[in-house]
């Protein structure tokens, strides 16, 4: 075909098309927000692969669907001390709720009731969840889901991570986006609890996100651990920390995890 009639590369999609285009965005916006509850304009951004712009317009047309509601909160990460968030309300909750799932539950963000720093470490998760995505991994469960299956099973959940999910080359890992550091006892705990996890095949792996400066630390503590706690039924069993098992932890910055880098 003669280039000069050759518009492929310039089509525009029918109104029709940009409908369809539309709604799937706003339906993975939905989907989105109701393992998560809230998000920022630019995280949406990066979910739809559009601008932050073209992501606000998105969610002010949701917003006056009423499916989601813009809201102030007093953040670090946001400019004056503020971060504009778009909370999921109880109709965009129920119009995203499988009406015949088992565990039926329409939740949906309520101001006051999320503390600042539990919101901000949850917009730092959602950033990994959707680099994860858009990098092969699959199976994502948030850590509301992950609290209600250890609400109901303990005994498999020792310890609730972040988030789990499928990695491209087939692990369940466990996700722990780390903000700050914790007490040396914890991760002493933690580590048995994780080991514990990996003995019975509930995941194979773990990733620790956190901070350039924390980063380091972090692996320092872990690896300082000299004995771990695992029980073989009901017989407990006190063991210097295999080396092999730090094998199956992976300690990165964001910056890394952003380029997929480690």
């Amino acid at each position: 075909m003669d280039k000069e009639w050759d518009r492929s590369d310039n089509f525009v999609p029918s109104r029709a098309e940009r409908y369809r285009i539309k709604a799937e965005k706003e339906d993975k916006i939905l989907k989105f927000l109701l393992d998560e509850i809230f998000s920022t304009s630019s995280r949406v951004a990066k979910l739809i692969d559009t601008t932050q712009t073209t992501a606000y317009r998105t969610l002010k047309k949701m917003e006056s669907q009423g499916f989601v509601k813009m809201h102030e909160e007093g953040l670090s990460l946001g400019r004056s001390g503020k971060q504009v968030i778009w909370g999921l309300t109880p109709t965009g909750a129920l119009l995203a709720t499988d009406p015949n799932s088992e565990n039926f539950k329409v939740d949906f963000y309520e101001v006051g009731r999320v503390k600042p720093v539990t919101i901000e470490h949850s917009l730092d998760v959602q950033a990994v969840r959707i680099t994860a995505l858009k990098n092969g991994w699959t199976e994502w469960q948030s850590s509301r889901k992950v609290h209600r299956m250890a609400q109901e099973d303990r005994a498999t959940w020792l310890q609730v991570p972040d988030a789990v999910a499928k990695s491209p080359e087939g692990f369940q890992v466990a996700f722990e986006v780390e903000r700050t550091i914790k007490t040396p006892k914890r991760y002493d705990a933690i580590l048995s609890n994780f080991a514990q996890m990996m003995q019975d095949g509930t995941i194979q792996k773990v990733f620790y996100i956190s901070p350039e400066k924390i980063c380091p630390r972090i692996e320092r503590l872990f690896r300082s651990i000299k004995k771990i706690t695992l029980y073989d039924g009901n017989e407990k069993r006190v063991m210097a920390t295999p080396e092999g098992l730090f094998k199956r932890f992976t300690f990165i910055t964001y910056e890394q995890w952003e380029k997929q880098e480690w």
